[in-house]
Protein backbone atom coordinates (compact mmCIF):
# COMPACT_ATOMS: atom_id res chain seq x y z
CA UNK A 1 0.00 0.00 0.00
CA UNK A 2 1.26 3.36 -1.09
CA UNK A 3 2.17 5.88 1.76
CA UNK A 4 -1.07 8.90 0.69
CA UNK A 5 -3.20 5.33 1.13
CA UNK A 6 -1.74 4.15 4.56
CA UNK A 7 -2.06 7.99 5.53
CA UNK A 8 -5.37 8.66 4.54
CA UNK A 9 -6.21 4.91 6.12
CA UNK A 10 -4.98 6.44 9.25
CA UNK A 11 -6.90 9.09 8.94
CA UNK A 12 -9.78 7.69 9.11
CA UNK A 13 -9.09 5.34 12.34
CA UNK A 14 -7.42 7.52 14.49
CA UNK A 15 -10.81 8.58 16.58
CA UNK A 16 -9.91 12.36 16.64
CA UNK A 17 -6.47 11.64 17.59
CA UNK A 18 -4.17 12.74 14.95
CA UNK A 19 -1.01 12.43 16.45
CA UNK A 20 -0.16 8.76 15.24
CA UNK A 21 -0.83 9.59 11.30
CA UNK A 22 0.76 12.62 11.64
CA UNK A 23 4.06 10.79 13.03
CA UNK A 24 3.66 8.23 10.08
CA UNK A 25 3.71 11.62 8.00
CA UNK A 26 7.11 12.78 9.76
CA UNK A 27 8.47 9.50 9.27
CA UNK A 28 8.73 9.26 5.90
CA UNK A 29 11.79 10.43 3.45
CA UNK A 30 12.11 13.58 1.49
CA UNK A 31 11.88 11.81 -1.37
CA UNK A 32 9.12 9.59 -0.87
CA UNK A 33 6.95 13.22 -0.51
CA UNK A 34 8.91 15.16 -3.08
CA UNK A 35 7.56 12.41 -5.75
CA UNK A 36 4.09 12.22 -4.48
CA UNK A 37 1.44 13.44 -7.09
CA UNK A 38 0.49 17.48 -6.89
CA UNK A 39 -3.46 16.68 -5.74
CA UNK A 40 -1.81 13.89 -2.75
CA UNK A 41 1.21 16.72 -1.45
CA UNK A 42 -1.85 19.15 -1.71
CA UNK A 43 -4.02 16.90 0.53
CA UNK A 44 -1.11 16.55 2.99
CA UNK A 45 -0.75 20.66 3.23
CA UNK A 46 -4.59 20.98 3.65
CA UNK A 47 -4.72 18.61 6.05
CA UNK A 48 -1.88 19.79 8.34
CA UNK A 49 -3.02 23.53 8.03
CA UNK A 50 -6.78 21.95 9.75
CA UNK A 51 -4.80 20.13 12.28
CA UNK A 52 -3.81 22.87 13.94
CA UNK A 53 -6.44 23.07 16.27
CA UNK A 54 -7.19 19.16 16.36
CA UNK A 55 -6.12 16.70 18.71
CA UNK A 56 -2.71 16.54 17.83
CA UNK A 57 0.79 16.84 19.22
CA UNK A 58 1.78 20.42 18.26
CA UNK A 59 5.52 19.75 18.35
CA UNK A 60 5.03 16.32 15.99
CA UNK A 61 2.62 18.81 13.40
CA UNK A 62 5.03 21.82 13.21
CA UNK A 63 7.66 19.26 11.99
CA UNK A 64 5.37 17.68 9.34
CA UNK A 65 4.67 21.22 8.49
CA UNK A 66 8.17 22.50 8.38
CA UNK A 67 9.38 19.47 6.50
CA UNK A 68 6.86 20.37 3.50
CA UNK A 69 7.36 23.93 3.55
CA UNK A 70 11.12 22.39 2.81
CA UNK A 71 10.14 20.95 0.16
CA UNK A 72 7.69 23.37 -1.24
CA UNK A 73 10.71 25.90 -1.48
CA UNK A 74 12.54 22.73 -3.47
CA UNK A 75 10.27 22.42 -5.76
CA UNK A 76 7.78 25.13 -6.03
CA UNK A 77 4.40 25.58 -4.54
CA UNK A 78 1.13 22.97 -5.13
CA UNK A 79 -1.74 24.89 -5.78
CA UNK A 80 -4.14 22.23 -7.14
CA UNK A 81 -7.29 22.30 -5.11
CA UNK A 82 -8.96 19.24 -3.39
CA UNK A 83 -11.24 18.19 -0.69
CA UNK A 84 -9.71 16.71 2.38
CA UNK A 85 -11.50 14.18 4.18
CA UNK A 86 -11.94 16.14 7.64
CA UNK A 87 -14.60 18.83 7.84
CA UNK A 88 -13.88 22.03 6.85
CA UNK A 89 -15.90 23.39 9.94
CA UNK A 90 -13.75 24.70 13.06
CA UNK A 91 -13.32 27.63 15.06
CA UNK A 92 -10.33 28.92 13.20
CA UNK A 93 -11.68 31.54 10.84
CA UNK A 94 -13.55 33.32 13.94
CA UNK A 95 -10.87 33.74 15.97
CA UNK A 96 -8.18 34.59 13.55
CA UNK A 97 -11.10 37.48 13.18
CA UNK A 98 -10.97 37.69 16.62
CA UNK A 99 -7.78 38.08 16.84
CA UNK A 100 -7.12 40.97 13.83
CA UNK A 101 -10.05 42.86 15.81
CA UNK A 102 -8.13 42.56 19.17
CA UNK A 103 -11.30 41.46 20.93
CA UNK A 104 -10.55 40.19 24.42
CA UNK A 105 -13.54 37.56 24.46
CA UNK A 106 -15.73 35.78 21.97
CA UNK A 107 -18.73 34.79 22.62
CA UNK A 108 -20.21 31.94 19.55
CA UNK A 109 -23.83 31.49 19.90
CA UNK A 110 -26.42 28.55 18.02
CA UNK A 111 -28.21 30.35 15.30
CA UNK A 112 -26.31 34.31 15.80
CA UNK A 113 -23.61 35.81 15.17
CA UNK A 114 -20.82 35.98 17.26
CA UNK A 115 -19.96 38.71 19.88
CA UNK A 116 -16.79 39.89 20.83
CA UNK A 117 -15.32 42.02 23.68
CA UNK A 118 -13.12 44.63 22.56
CA UNK A 119 -11.76 46.86 25.03
CA UNK A 120 -14.61 46.35 27.43
CA UNK A 121 -17.33 46.62 25.04
CA UNK A 122 -19.54 43.49 24.23
CA UNK A 123 -20.46 43.90 20.26
CA UNK A 124 -22.01 41.66 17.51
CA UNK A 125 -19.73 41.41 14.66
CA UNK A 126 -21.02 42.86 11.27
CA UNK A 127 -20.43 39.51 8.86
CA UNK A 128 -22.84 36.93 8.66
CA UNK A 129 -21.08 34.37 10.37
CA UNK A 130 -24.18 32.87 12.33
CA UNK A 131 -23.90 29.17 13.30
CA UNK A 132 -26.46 26.37 13.23
CA UNK A 133 -27.46 24.22 15.77
CA UNK A 134 -25.68 21.21 13.64
CA UNK A 135 -22.66 23.38 12.55
CA UNK A 136 -21.66 23.97 15.86
CA UNK A 137 -21.91 20.29 16.72
CA UNK A 138 -19.31 19.13 13.71
CA UNK A 139 -16.80 22.42 15.12
CA UNK A 140 -16.72 21.11 18.56
CA UNK A 141 -16.50 17.95 17.44
CA UNK A 142 -13.21 18.91 15.32
CA UNK A 143 -11.93 21.39 17.98
CA UNK A 144 -12.35 19.13 21.53
CA UNK A 145 -10.22 16.10 22.39
CA UNK A 146 -11.74 13.18 23.11
CA UNK A 147 -11.86 13.48 27.05
CA UNK A 148 -13.36 17.16 26.70
CA UNK A 149 -16.16 15.99 24.15
CA UNK A 150 -16.98 13.15 26.52
CA UNK A 151 -17.05 15.41 29.23
CA UNK A 152 -19.37 18.15 27.54
CA UNK A 153 -21.74 15.38 26.39
CA UNK A 154 -22.25 14.26 29.85
CA UNK A 155 -21.82 17.07 31.79
CA UNK A 156 -23.14 19.86 29.82
CA UNK A 157 -20.16 22.20 30.41
CA UNK A 158 -16.38 21.64 29.72
CA UNK A 159 -13.43 24.43 30.27
CA UNK A 160 -9.86 23.81 28.91
CA UNK A 161 -6.92 25.72 26.99
CA UNK A 162 -6.73 25.86 23.25
CA UNK A 163 -3.73 26.87 21.26
CA UNK A 164 -4.42 27.98 17.42
CA UNK A 165 -1.05 28.01 15.77
CA UNK A 166 -0.25 31.77 14.63
CA UNK A 167 -2.65 33.01 15.99
CA UNK A 168 -3.08 33.10 19.87
CA UNK A 169 -3.87 31.12 22.68
CA UNK A 170 -7.72 30.94 24.13
CA UNK A 171 -9.21 29.93 27.52
CA UNK A 172 -12.61 27.97 26.71
CA UNK A 173 -15.66 27.71 27.78
CA UNK A 174 -18.65 25.41 26.40
CA UNK A 175 -22.11 25.25 27.86
CA UNK A 176 -25.78 24.64 27.28
CA UNK A 177 -27.94 27.94 27.70
CA UNK A 178 -32.03 26.97 27.11
CA UNK A 179 -30.86 23.51 25.47
CA UNK A 180 -28.87 25.72 22.84
CA UNK A 181 -24.71 25.69 23.27
CA UNK A 182 -23.23 28.45 24.24
CA UNK A 183 -19.06 28.50 23.65
CA UNK A 184 -17.18 31.66 25.28
CA UNK A 185 -13.29 32.00 23.90
CA UNK A 186 -11.29 34.22 26.54
CA UNK A 187 -7.91 35.29 24.72
CA UNK A 188 -5.09 35.04 26.74
CA UNK A 189 -1.63 36.72 25.62
CA UNK A 190 1.36 34.41 24.74
CA UNK A 191 3.51 36.79 26.97
CA UNK A 192 3.00 36.63 30.82
CA UNK A 193 2.42 40.53 31.30
CA UNK A 194 5.11 42.51 33.26
CA UNK A 195 5.34 42.46 37.32
CA UNK A 196 4.04 45.63 37.71
CA UNK A 197 1.04 45.24 36.15
CA UNK A 198 0.07 42.59 38.97
CA UNK A 199 1.03 45.32 41.77
CA UNK A 200 2.62 42.42 43.59
CA UNK A 201 3.56 43.12 47.43
CA UNK A 202 6.80 43.59 47.72
CA UNK A 203 7.13 42.31 51.05
CA UNK A 204 5.62 39.23 49.67
CA UNK A 205 8.40 38.79 46.93
CA UNK A 206 10.90 39.35 50.06
CA UNK A 207 9.56 36.91 51.83
CA UNK A 208 9.58 34.19 49.29
CA UNK A 209 13.14 35.52 48.13
CA UNK A 210 15.06 34.77 51.64
CA UNK A 211 12.80 32.09 52.94
CA UNK A 212 13.46 28.73 51.17
CA UNK A 213 11.54 26.96 53.00
CA UNK A 214 8.63 28.73 53.41
CA UNK A 215 5.11 26.66 53.49
CA UNK A 216 1.82 28.43 53.93
CA UNK A 217 -1.08 29.73 51.94
CA UNK A 218 -1.06 32.59 49.38
CA UNK A 219 -4.65 33.88 48.45
CA UNK A 220 -5.24 36.14 45.44
CA UNK A 221 -8.72 37.02 45.04
CA UNK A 222 -11.49 38.44 42.68
CA UNK A 223 -15.15 38.56 40.74
CA UNK A 224 -15.07 36.96 37.77
CA UNK A 225 -12.93 38.77 35.20
CA UNK A 226 -10.57 40.44 37.53
CA UNK A 227 -7.96 39.02 36.64
CA UNK A 228 -7.13 36.74 39.35
CA UNK A 229 -5.28 34.31 37.06
CA UNK A 230 -3.25 36.99 35.43
CA UNK A 231 -1.73 38.32 38.59
CA UNK A 232 -0.94 34.70 39.90
CA UNK A 233 0.71 33.73 36.51
CA UNK A 234 2.74 37.02 36.80
CA UNK A 235 4.02 36.09 40.74
CA UNK A 236 4.92 32.26 39.47
CA UNK A 237 6.73 33.27 36.77
CA UNK A 238 8.33 35.79 39.17
CA UNK A 239 9.20 32.75 41.37
CA UNK A 240 10.53 30.51 37.76
CA UNK A 241 12.36 33.83 37.09
CA UNK A 242 14.54 33.94 40.63
CA UNK A 243 14.24 30.86 42.67
CA UNK A 244 15.34 27.45 42.45
CA UNK A 245 11.88 25.70 43.10
CA UNK A 246 9.99 22.94 42.16
CA UNK A 247 6.78 24.30 41.21
CA UNK A 248 4.24 22.26 40.36
CA UNK A 249 0.45 23.86 38.60
CA UNK A 250 -2.40 22.46 38.74
CA UNK A 251 -5.02 24.04 36.40
CA UNK A 252 -8.58 24.69 34.95
CA UNK A 253 -7.56 24.94 32.13
CA UNK A 254 -3.82 26.25 31.55
CA UNK A 255 -3.99 30.13 30.51
CA UNK A 256 -0.22 30.77 30.80
CA UNK A 257 2.54 28.67 29.24
CA UNK A 258 5.70 28.72 31.29
CA UNK A 259 9.20 27.54 30.18
CA UNK A 260 11.54 26.59 33.04
CA UNK A 261 14.16 29.13 34.08
CA UNK A 262 15.50 29.31 37.61
CA UNK A 263 12.37 26.86 38.69
CA UNK A 264 11.60 23.69 37.41
CA UNK A 265 7.81 23.83 36.35
CA UNK A 266 5.16 21.09 35.68
CA UNK A 267 1.51 22.21 34.22
CA UNK A 268 -1.20 19.90 34.35
CA UNK A 269 -5.10 20.50 33.32
CA UNK A 270 -8.15 19.28 34.84
CA UNK A 271 -10.18 16.23 33.17
CA UNK A 272 -6.68 16.71 30.49
CA UNK A 273 -4.11 15.58 32.45
CA UNK A 274 -5.87 14.49 35.80
CA UNK A 275 -9.44 14.39 37.41
CA UNK A 276 -8.59 13.38 41.10
CA UNK A 277 -7.06 16.62 42.37
CA UNK A 278 -6.14 14.88 45.37
CA UNK A 279 -4.36 11.68 44.23
CA UNK A 280 -2.22 14.59 41.88
CA UNK A 281 -1.31 16.05 44.72
CA UNK A 282 -0.65 13.38 47.02
CA UNK A 283 1.46 12.53 44.18
CA UNK A 284 3.19 15.94 43.79
CA UNK A 285 4.30 15.87 47.45
CA UNK A 286 6.06 12.20 46.77
CA UNK A 287 7.88 13.81 44.07
CA UNK A 288 8.92 16.82 45.77
CA UNK A 289 6.98 19.42 45.51
CA UNK A 290 7.99 22.64 46.79
CA UNK A 291 5.03 25.25 45.35
CA UNK A 292 1.99 23.63 44.44
CA UNK A 293 -0.69 26.14 42.40
CA UNK A 294 -4.14 25.36 42.09
CA UNK A 295 -6.32 27.60 40.02
CA UNK A 296 -9.36 27.94 42.42
CA UNK A 297 -11.06 26.72 45.92
CA UNK A 298 -14.95 26.51 45.13
CA UNK A 299 -15.30 23.54 47.70
CA UNK A 300 -14.74 21.90 51.33
CA UNK A 301 -12.76 18.86 49.39
CA UNK A 302 -10.45 21.67 47.91
CA UNK A 303 -9.73 23.92 50.97
CA UNK A 304 -9.32 20.30 52.56
CA UNK A 305 -6.39 19.11 50.25
CA UNK A 306 -4.81 22.59 49.97
CA UNK A 307 -4.75 22.92 53.98
CA UNK A 308 -3.02 19.45 54.30
CA UNK A 309 -0.82 20.11 51.52
CA UNK A 310 0.19 23.79 53.10
CA UNK A 311 0.67 21.73 56.56
CA UNK A 312 2.91 19.72 54.86
CA UNK A 313 5.82 22.26 53.96
CA UNK A 314 4.43 23.42 50.74
CA UNK A 315 3.87 26.97 49.45
CA UNK A 316 0.14 26.92 48.09
CA UNK A 317 -0.87 29.75 45.64
CA UNK A 318 -4.69 29.63 44.96
CA UNK A 319 -7.90 31.73 44.00
CA UNK A 320 -11.26 32.81 45.71
CA UNK A 321 -14.16 34.00 43.64
CA UNK A 322 -14.90 36.57 45.89
CA UNK A 323 -15.61 40.87 45.74
CA UNK A 324 -13.31 41.51 49.11
CA UNK A 325 -10.44 40.32 51.27
CA UNK A 326 -12.85 38.88 54.00
CA UNK A 327 -15.68 37.50 52.13
CA UNK A 328 -12.84 35.64 50.31
CA UNK A 329 -12.37 34.31 53.57
CA UNK A 330 -15.52 33.30 54.53
CA UNK A 331 -16.71 31.74 51.62
CA UNK A 332 -13.93 28.98 51.90
CA UNK A 333 -16.11 27.31 54.99
CA UNK A 334 -19.60 28.09 52.44
CA UNK A 335 -21.73 25.00 53.31
CA UNK A 336 -19.78 24.09 56.54
CA UNK A 337 -21.74 23.48 60.04
CA UNK A 338 -20.24 25.44 62.79
CA UNK A 339 -17.91 22.85 64.11
CA UNK A 340 -16.55 21.71 61.31
CA UNK A 341 -15.83 26.52 60.16
CA UNK A 342 -14.39 26.32 63.48
CA UNK A 343 -11.99 23.74 62.86
CA UNK A 344 -11.27 25.34 59.27
CA UNK A 345 -10.41 28.91 60.97
CA UNK A 346 -7.95 27.05 63.32
CA UNK A 347 -5.86 25.49 60.18
CA UNK A 348 -6.22 28.27 58.11
CA UNK A 349 -4.61 30.96 60.80
CA UNK A 350 -2.06 28.53 60.98
CA UNK A 351 -0.92 28.54 57.60
CA UNK A 352 -2.28 31.88 55.75
CA UNK A 353 0.12 34.16 54.67
CA UNK A 354 -0.92 37.24 52.42
CA UNK A 355 -4.34 37.38 51.17
CA UNK A 356 -6.04 39.98 48.34
CA UNK A 357 -8.74 40.84 46.32
CA UNK A 358 -8.29 42.90 43.37
CA UNK A 359 -10.93 44.54 40.63
CA UNK A 360 -10.18 45.87 37.32
CA UNK A 361 -11.55 49.15 36.05
CA UNK A 362 -11.49 51.48 33.41
CA UNK A 363 -8.24 53.75 33.09
CA UNK A 364 -8.34 57.22 32.27
CA UNK A 365 -5.45 57.30 28.86
CA UNK A 366 -7.55 53.81 28.09
CA UNK A 367 -7.39 49.92 28.99
CA UNK A 368 -7.69 48.92 32.04
CA UNK A 369 -5.98 49.92 36.30
CA UNK A 370 -5.59 46.95 38.55
CA UNK A 371 -7.18 47.87 41.87
CA UNK A 372 -6.73 46.17 45.08
CA UNK A 373 -6.80 45.31 48.64
CA UNK A 374 -5.00 43.49 51.14
CA UNK A 375 -3.54 41.93 53.91
CA UNK A 376 -0.12 40.40 54.86
CA UNK A 377 -1.02 37.86 57.93
CA UNK A 378 0.54 38.65 61.47
CA UNK A 379 -0.55 37.40 64.64
CA UNK A 380 -2.82 39.59 65.46
CA UNK A 381 -5.29 38.96 61.79
CA UNK A 382 -4.25 35.34 62.14
CA UNK A 383 -5.82 35.45 65.79
CA UNK A 384 -8.76 37.56 63.95
CA UNK A 385 -9.14 34.46 61.78
CA UNK A 386 -8.89 32.01 63.83
CA UNK A 387 -11.64 33.38 66.09
CA UNK A 388 -13.79 33.84 63.12
CA UNK A 389 -13.77 37.93 64.16
CA UNK A 390 -14.72 38.92 60.45
CA UNK A 391 -16.41 41.74 61.24
CA UNK A 392 -13.26 43.17 63.71
CA UNK A 393 -10.85 42.43 60.54
CA UNK A 394 -12.97 43.99 58.19
CA UNK A 395 -13.14 47.23 60.02
CA UNK A 396 -9.14 47.00 60.65
CA UNK A 397 -8.72 46.42 56.39
CA UNK A 398 -11.15 49.99 55.87
CA UNK A 399 -8.97 52.08 58.89
CA UNK A 400 -5.67 51.22 57.97
CA UNK A 401 -3.00 52.19 54.97
CA UNK A 402 0.05 51.39 55.41
CA UNK A 403 2.45 48.33 53.39
CA UNK A 404 1.02 45.24 54.91
CA UNK A 405 -2.75 46.25 54.95
CA UNK A 406 -4.92 48.37 52.63
CA UNK A 407 -8.39 48.88 51.57
CA UNK A 408 -9.50 49.45 47.92
CA UNK A 409 -10.41 52.68 48.94
CA UNK A 410 -7.12 53.49 49.54
CA UNK A 411 -5.63 52.13 46.16
CA UNK A 412 -8.49 53.75 44.52
CA UNK A 413 -7.49 57.31 46.33
CA UNK A 414 -4.33 56.97 45.33
CA UNK A 415 -5.33 56.07 41.35
CA UNK A 416 -7.24 58.75 41.78
CA UNK A 417 -4.93 61.68 42.80
CA UNK A 418 -2.34 60.16 40.45
CA UNK A 419 -4.84 61.26 37.71
CA UNK A 420 -5.23 57.43 36.27
CA UNK A 421 -8.93 57.01 37.00
CA UNK A 422 -11.66 59.15 35.88
CA UNK A 423 -13.98 59.64 38.22
CA UNK A 424 -17.49 59.17 36.13
CA UNK A 425 -16.07 55.70 35.22
CA UNK A 426 -15.24 54.54 38.14
CA UNK A 427 -17.95 55.58 41.09
CA UNK A 428 -20.42 52.53 40.25
CA UNK A 429 -17.10 49.85 40.99
CA UNK A 430 -16.29 51.65 44.45
CA UNK A 431 -17.29 49.92 47.36
CA UNK A 432 -19.65 51.32 49.90
CA UNK A 433 -19.60 54.28 47.19
CA UNK A 434 -21.22 57.02 49.18
CA UNK A 435 -18.55 57.19 52.30
CA UNK A 436 -15.91 57.06 49.70
CA UNK A 437 -17.82 59.52 47.77
CA UNK A 438 -17.73 61.80 51.15
CA UNK A 439 -13.88 61.35 51.98
CA UNK A 440 -13.03 62.86 48.40
CA UNK A 441 -15.15 65.59 48.34
CA UNK A 442 -13.50 66.64 51.40
CA UNK A 443 -10.23 66.82 50.24
CA UNK A 444 -11.25 68.41 47.09
CA UNK A 445 -10.77 65.57 44.84
CA UNK A 446 -13.98 65.08 42.92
Amino acid sequence: MSFIKQFKQQLKECNGKFTDPVSFLVMQNTETLTSLKEEDFVFLLTVTKKLKTKNVDQGILKQAIYKLDMIQKQSGSRRVAIESTLDDEDFSPILELAKSRNAEVIHIRTNKRPLFRIAGVLMEVEEDLSISASQLQKMIANTFSSVQYNQFQTMKSVSFSLSLAGVSRFRVHAFYENDNIRLVFKQVPLQIPELSTAKLDPKLLDLLQHNQDLSGLVLINGPSRSGKSTSCAVLLEWINQNLPRKVFCLEDPIEYLFRDNKSSVTQREKYSDFEDLSKVIQYSLKDGVEILYVTKIDSLETLEIVLTAAETGVLVISTVTAIDVVRSIESLFFGADKTVKFGYQQRLSRVLLYVSAQILVPRREGGKALVKEQVMMDSSTKGMVREGQFKVLSNLIDQTKNAKIFSFHADFEDLIKQSELEWNEVMDLIPDYESFEKKMRSQGLI
